[in-house]
């Protein structure tokens, strides 16, 4: 169980690493206040704000939205309504005034002497974070592109003078997407390593409670950016020197983050939900030879009858290892597409048409909460 939290952590911290993106990533550039998002497109907002003299990076928010999507693309529905939850549950406790509490830790007097350096009082720098840590919710627990890229051109523009005040003028959004990218690295060096050990250790990752899922991802999250972040001769050191400042560390936003979770995600069934999207990230498959991701639809002739079916771990050579085998497979119409019964080709039924084929854990009843593998078959 230890090396299949392991994994699972690491598989985790990669998407949430990538969640804590948006926190610092729009602090340079002049950004107007006066801009109304509405229904505006991304586009639009940028030339508004390119307009008035500042820059738009656009490059670096297309960035950013694909990194994101590129796992929450696997929710499925019942994980987006649990972030959808989330994000309602946050917004109730701004309202109610719950989340208040979480800001305290953060709440240093070295960050209320930077607010009163440029002439705001200490409850207006608790205002403040509380607003930060509003709108990077918002991004956390944004399930559509439209809806991502909505909340990150809106952290962007409603929380660039408190980031300036926290970080300085200098805090540049190159170095801390590369700090972000080399946490990814890291990260990836564990997956590969502990898969590479044991390659099963993946049908371990889909059975772990909601709360084994989040306890593993803080831990390990801290672990990854501490990595990256604590050698005195890495270039991303900054990031240490720069939380230190204003009485700050890893250790301090990671559990910021937590007692958030507490509150508005007490299940942590979005957390959960993220987790499994990423895990999801990870398999691709080969029919006949050709390599497919989950995502993409696959097309098939009504003549097609056993082509060969292999499933593995991105970057990983698992070898003999047989995934497929050693999970069951439900079709919703098994006239139109069907994979045999150890996983290993797949088939056109009789029937033209789409249908969802869904691969979980064998003799596992949550087969929704709990698939590792969905695709989308279509037979002409």
């Amino acid at each position: 169980m230890k090396k299949i939290n392991k994994v699972l952590a690491s598989l985790a911290i990669a998407g949430m690493a990538l969640t804590m993106i948006p926190f610092n990533a729009f602090a340079e550039g002049l950004i107007p206040t006066g801009i109304s998002i509405g229904a505006a497109t991304v586009t639009q907002i940028s030339v508004q704000i390119a307009d008035q003299g500042g820059s738009s990076h656009t490059a670096t928010l297309d960035q950013i939205v694909t990194e994101i999507m590129s796992y929450r693309g696997y929710l499925n529905p019942s994980e987006k309504d649990s972030i959808n939850e989330a994000r309602t549950n946050f917004l109730t406790s701004v309202q109610d005034g719950t989340l208040s509490d979480s800001a305290d830790g953060i709440l240093t007097d070295q960050v209320v002497a930077r607010f009163q350096a440029s002439g705001f009082t200490r409850f207006d720098a608790k205002v403040a974070l509380i607003k930060a840590l509003r709108d990077f919710q918002a991004v956390r627990y944004s399930d559509d592109t439209a809806t991502l890229e909505s909340a990150l051109v809106n952290f962007k523009i409603e929380n660039e003078r408190t980031i300036r005040t926290l970080f300085g003028d200098d805090f540049k959004v190159e170095l801390f997407y590369g700090f972000m990218m080399a946490t990814q690295d890291e990260l990836q060096k564990e997956i590969k390593k502990e898969i590479k050990k044991n390659p099963s250790v993946i049908l371990g990752l889909v059975g772990s409670s909601n709360t084994e899922i989040k306890d593993t991802f803080v831990e390990w999250l801290k672990t990854a950016l501490h990595n990256v972040a604590d050698p005195q001769n890495s270039k991303y050191h900054v990031f240490d020197q720069k939380l230190a400042d204003i009485g700050w560390n890893i250790d301090l936003l990671v559990d910021t983050q937590r007692q958030i979770g507490a509150v508005i995600d007490p299940s942590n069934a979005a957390e959960k939900a993220v987790g499994m999207s990423i895990i999801r990230s990870q398999i691709q498959y080969k029919i006949n030879g050709t390599i497919y991701d989950p995502l993409t639809p696959v097309k098939l002739k009504k003549s097609d009858n056993k082509l060969k079916l292999v499933f593995s771990v991105k970057g990983i050579d698992t070898g003999a290892f047989n995934l497929a085998g050693l999970l069951a497979w439900k079709t919703d119409n098994s006239a139109i597409a069907t994979v045999a019964e150890d996983g290993s080709s797949i088939k056109a039924g009789t029937t033209k048409g789409t249908t969802v084929i869904t691969a979980y854990r064998i003799n596992d009843s949550q087969v929704e909460m709990n698939e590792l593998i969905r695709i989308t078959v279509v037979v002409n």
